[in-house]
């Protein structure tokens, strides 16, 4: 994973005889979608500053397995979280072992979440609707919408979720060091609101 916080001078290319495959991501796009589709000819792309710009140290580079683990009844791996993007983003692994339940049914008021499901199979419910998503299926949940995923097979699930902007990790983060005591509390901290059954 790389991260770019804004103002930070960047580039990419690939340095192999493979064709690259990734997933980039612009939060807030800046109608960045626009111009990869040549609808728009400029977004947010300038011209380095003559100062050289942010310092490339808070550029966030983590390999395979690194960022901050957050151990509960599944595994949480934040790549860059709300302080990495100026409060954009966040970017974390969740990984739900067999027959895990995954959170409560619940909603966000402005935050978007996407999912990205790399390894097993996740059973979505995104309001009404019902999904079963294999490695490759992609979710993206707008705010308001109800939803929540579990993991009903015999394996190891692992998906990558982008929340933008951040705060999500936050609430995971606070709901494992306090065992859940008051989750309802805890997440309208951070804009994450329980559906009451």
């Amino acid at each position: 994973f790389v991260g770019a916080p804004p103002g930070v001078v960047h580039t990419f290319r690939n340095a192999s005889d493979s064709t690259a495959i990734f997933l980039n991501v612009h939060a807030p796009s800046m109608r960045f979608g626009d111009h990869i589709r040549g609808r728009i000819e400029d977004f947010d792309q300038l011209d380095p500053p003559a100062d050289g710009g942010r310092s490339l140290e808070d550029a966030v580079l983590s390999g395979p397995g690194d960022g901050e683990r957050i151990e509960g009844r599944s595994t949480t791996i934040v790549k860059a979280g709300g302080d990495d993007c100026d409060g954009q983003l966040a970017v974390y692994e969740t990984i739900l072992p067999p027959d895990n339940t995954g959170p409560p049914l619940h909603f966000h008021r402005r935050t978007a979440e996407t999912f990205l499901v790399l390894d097993g199979t996740f059973e979505f419910t995104l309001g009404d609707e019902h999904a079963i998503l294999e490695p490759g299926f992609f979710a993206l949940v707008p705010p308001g919408v109800p939803h929540t995923f579990s993991n009903e097979g015999d394996d190891e699930a692992r998906c990558l979720t982008v929340t933008g902007p951040a705060g999500v990790e936050a609430v995971i983060r606070d709901a494992v060091r306090s065992g859940d005591a008051d989750l309802a509390a805890l997440g309208e901290q951070h804009d994450t609101f329980l559906v009451k059954a």
